[in-house]
């Protein structure tokens, strides 16, 4: 995949941005967007994404996973979440860097960054997919709403570059998305997210319809859904908002 980067000031979301390239068909596979600022920064499910201007990675990535059958589409989610946790790791060495499902990044307990997938589906195939990836990379201060944030100079204690760290954020991720053409490529992709979960095979709380449990994750379904054993052994998936990390 041959990646282009597309520079933008300030801009109401970059995943904004990128579908109105492709309903203008101007969109080419392997099209970062980025910025500086958004304004209305979404995270999963709707949730607003602070972030200082200047100081973080902000973008969308445009794909046309053609190869990538449309009940399947959580193993994009696991190729960028990999993609972008390899480069964190290279720069925060000391600490243990996870993927807490489906799609948030985290340093130890803090959540450093996240993943906003909005899909583009026409009959049996997956046309589109756009990847908002926002990171915290330079910022030091977060709203006090926010108590578990974090940014990789937090950790790493220095300034990062930003261009620097978005090229290896781009190259990293293609070269997992490249793994999707083939079966082996698929589940390396999804023994390597198995391997890096946050909290995988330990026991923690969790709620679920408001009522709080202690669980085990087990691993992720062929649909992306979450697998949790209770203490009585037996396993459920859950889908997105359907299941609460109790911290």
């Amino acid at each position: 995949m041959e990646i282009s980067f597309i520079s933008l000031e300030v801009v109401k979301s970059t995943n904004d941005e990128a579908l109105d390239r492709i309903a203008a068909n101007l969109a080419t596979e392997g099209e970062m967007i980025c910025a500086n600022l958004q304004e209305q920064g979404r995270g999963q499910g709707g949730n607003c994404w602070e972030s200082e201007a200047g100081k973080n990675l902000l973008c969308s990535l445009i794909l046309t996973p053609h190869q990538v059958v449309p009940a399947k589409q959580f193993i994009l989610t696991q190729v960028v979440s990999l993609g972008v946790l390899n480069v964190i790791e290279s720069w925060v060495t000391n600490e243990t860097c996870r993927v807490k499902w489906p799609n948030d990044l985290y340093i130890n307990d803090k959540k450093v960054g996240g993943i906003l997938f909005q899909n583009i589906i026409k009959g049996h195939i997956l046309d589109f997919a756009v990847a908002g990836i926002g990171v915290n990379v330079n910022q030091e201060a977060f709203s006090e709403e926010l108590p578990n944030a974090g940014s990789l100079k937090n950790f790493c204690g220095m300034e990062i570059p930003l261009t620097q760290f978005r090229n290896q954020v781009a190259q990293s991720i293609d070269q997992f998305y490249q793994l999707t053409y083939s079966k082996s490529g698929i589940q390396q992709i999804e023994t390597q997210y198995l391997n890096k979960l946050y909290r995988i095979n330990q026991w923690n709380n969790y709620r679920v319809s408001e009522r709080e449990f202690i669980g085990m994750i087990v691993g992720i379904d062929e649909f992306g859904r979450l697998a949790v054993k209770n203490q009585d052994g037996q396993v459920r998936c859950h889908l997105f908002k359907e299941i609460e990390f109790v911290v």
